[in-house]
């Protein structure tokens, strides 16, 4: 399972790395602030884990329980929903659930909102940057350091960078918080879509991904799940 170079051909590979590492690897702590969405809570589990789990000071928030290896790299060079992994193991409601928190519509509680910008402004600007100069380094989409729909926090993706190298796109995708079970596939799914827009726009084939989370973890409810997807895979 390991990878001493964190190099994978398919997001399926890098996520059952990921997996791997957190929980072979992921230090325990307590999160006393943890959202619904962030774990994967089915209809009937919900509110059994949210009268389990309420933390007494914010009743919409659960303390839970997660591990935690933090400074977590890959690299991916192909990212697919036909993915056999991805197919065979992840769950795929979750998926497009992440997914559509990326896309111009997603509201302002999704990504779509600042990687696109108004009328799509941010978007067009990371495109002529590319076009006007394909050696170019700043076309990067950064965050806000503040968001009301993630409580005042900053969003889980801090930044997402896109270079021009070798005559291919390629995006680095830089996470301060990343739920490596949950949300990875339908992240980096998305930023793939995202990628493969771009790369046409700028007449170039859509290159290797670079993944980088700050703190990859995974929540004590799914860790049972984690460990038969790994023993089955």
């Amino acid at each position: 399972m390991s990878n001493v170079n964190n190099n994978f051909e398919t997001l399926g590979e890098a996520w059952l790395f990921g997996l791997h590492q957190v929980m072979e690897h992921g230090a325990e702590m307590q999160d006393h602030a943890v959202v619904a969405r962030d774990i994967a809570l089915d209809t009937g589990r919900a509110a059994l884990l949210l009268a389990q789990y309420e933390s007494p000071s914010d009743g919409t928030k659960l303390n839970l329980r997660l591990k935690e290896v933090l400074g977590h790299f890959v690299t991916i060079e192909t990212a697919s929903a036909d993915d056999p992994v991805i197919a065979e193991y992840a769950d795929q409601q979750r998926i497009e659930y992440t997914r559509k928190r990326y896309g111009q519509d997603s509201g302002a509680g999704g990504y779509g909102e600042f990687i696109y910008g108004l009328d799509s402004e941010t978007f067009d600007s990371i495109v002529n940057k590319l076009l006007l100069n394909p050696s170019s380094k700043s076309a990067t989409v950064n965050a806000p350091n503040i968001s009301a729909a993630n409580c005042g926090k900053p969003p889980c993706l801090t930044a997402v960078d896109f270079k021009i190298r070798e005559n291919e796109l390629l995006m680095t995708a830089m996470y301060r918080s990343q739920n490596v079970f949950t949300k990875q596939l339908g992240n980096i799914l998305a930023l793939r879509d995202l990628q493969e827009t771009i790369a046409d726009r700028v007449e170039v084939p859509a290159g290797r991904i670079n993944l980088f989370a700050v703190s990859a973890h995974i929540y004590e409810p799914d860790w049972a799940t984690a460990e038969e997807i790994l023993a089955a895979a």
